[in-house]
């Protein structure tokens, strides 16, 4: 097993050098944030107003759905951040 090199967690770069997963893990972060802030609020409005069309009861729901998705996506943002700092 004379002349195997140490797997490195690093990997080479089509430019040459070496990329680092953790730089991969912060645009994942960057780009996974703002889609859940978009899409949480959205997809519970949504639901809201189908739930209003099969009830009769718009905005009633669509609201409070709107409201509740932008809470989901504040604690989304919100464990995000935590387990950033925390690891």
């Amino acid at each position: 097993m004379r002349g195997l090199r140490k797997r490195t967690t690093q990997r080479a770069s089509p430019h040459g050098g070496f990329r680092s997963p953790q730089g991969t893990r912060r645009i994942g972060d960057a780009l996974t944030i703002p889609l859940l802030l978009a899409l949480i609020p959205c997809v519970a409005a949504l639901f809201g107003w189908l739930l209003d069309k099969v009830f009769g009861s718009f905005p009633g729901l669509t609201l409070a759905l709107l409201v509740l998705g932008f809470i989901a996506a504040g604690r989304e943002l919100w464990n995000a951040a935590t387990k950033r700092d925390g690891s």
